[in-house]
């Protein structure tokens, strides 16, 4: 506890303070009253309010969620698309990940390129974490044994819950409407410890004189066979061709080219679909989530079921989801 967060915890209570408050009635030097003021205000007071309402939310439970899934599926589908062309149904899923807030077996982003800071570059490298919050979560069994009763059960539930024909071969033969299988589960761990193995420690990730390696973009398309670095800028800034990338660890790259050609597309489906529910389960209110709720907070050393304040996570939403200009460059978020 320290000055930077008690001033954090006023300004806080400041906001939910102005968020919960009636429009001011009079100008001033940071009121005009003017058109765009009031319909900020008034948008910034309606997401507000809509994640305080949680009765309806919970009234609407996982639905929001479950039509991500619907949809993944379609672009990731359980069986090879027969066509002559390479597959690249797995960039595509990935390309969806990165629009909707989901971190993916690779990151693809951009930012000042630390030897010339006015100029913005892409960089390609490892993501933050893979499922635990580092590698050496993965060597501890109690914690890897809790992990994959988390998956499990709520990925178990949730699909219950859609019932959908496209997601059956998560369960178990003769139990396909109850029991995911134990199988899969351990392959989608197998699958996140590899990745996690073959990418740099926090300190050689952190280390310019590590990660800054430019390539070119067909250096770099070169590393991974499986995803396509190219496709994605494509995607995301049509017709921009970098005259350099940020690599961050070569190796990783091809390690994890090997790996995914190594993994069954049922194991590499089910990643996708657990790297959805871990991003976005904490934003929907329904019991079948509330499994990972609990197995962070005992990350955390916290009581099983502890939530913070309903007020404090909708003030960092409306922060996070109003509070900013988005343009995809190829894929970053700008504040101003």
């Amino acid at each position: 506890m320290g000055n930077l967060q008690i001033m954090n915890e006023n300004n806080q209570l400041i906001l939910k303070h102005i968020l919960e408050s009636p429009a001011p009635q009079d100008t001033s030097l940071f009121w005009t009253a003017a058109n765009p003021d009031k319909e900020i205000f008034s948008k910034l007071q309606d997401g507000y309010n809509a994640c305080m309402n949680e009765t309806l939310l919970a009234d609407i439970g996982s639905k929001p969620l479950l039509d991500v899934l619907f949809k993944l599926d379609k672009i990731y589908a359980t069986e090879n698309p027969k066509s002559s062309k390479k597959d690249d149904s797995l960039t595509k899923a990935i390309e969806y990940l990165m629009e909707i807030g989901v971190s993916g077996p690779v990151s693809v982003d951009v930012g000042a390129d630390d030897k010339d800071p006015d100029v913005n570059i892409v960089s390609v490298g490892a993501p933050y974490s893979f499922g635990l919050p580092s590698k050496q979560y993965y060597e501890r069994a109690e914690i890897v044994a809790s992990y994959k009763g988390t998956i499990g059960t709520v990925l178990e539930a949730l699909l219950k819950e859609a019932n959908p024909k496209a997601f059956s071969f998560m369960f178990d033969g003769d139990n396909e409407s109850s029991v995911l299988s134990k199988d899969l589960v351990d392959s989608l761990v197998a699958l996140e410890k590899s990745m996690a193995d073959a990418a740099p420690d926090p300190e050689d990730a952190a280390d310019v004189t590590k990660y800054y390696n430019p390539r070119t973009l067909k250096e770099t398309e070169s590393y991974n066979s499986e995803i396509s670095v190219k496709h994605i800028l494509d995607t995301f800034a049509s017709g921009y061709t970098p005259s350099k990338i940020i690599v961050g660890s070569p190796d990783y790259l091809k390690e994890l080219s090997k790996i995914l050609k190594s993994s069954s597309r049922n194991t590499i489906k089910t990643y996708l679909v657990w790297k959805v529910v871990q991003s976005w389960g904490g934003a929907v209110e329904d019991p079948a989530v509330q499994p990972l709720l609990r197995f962070r907070n005992k990350l955390q050393g916290k009581a099983p079921d502890v939530k913070q304040e309903r007020w404090r996570t909708c003030v960092s939403n409306v922060g996070s989801d109003l509070g900013k200009s988005k343009h995809i460059v190829p894929h970053i978020q700008i504040s101003y």
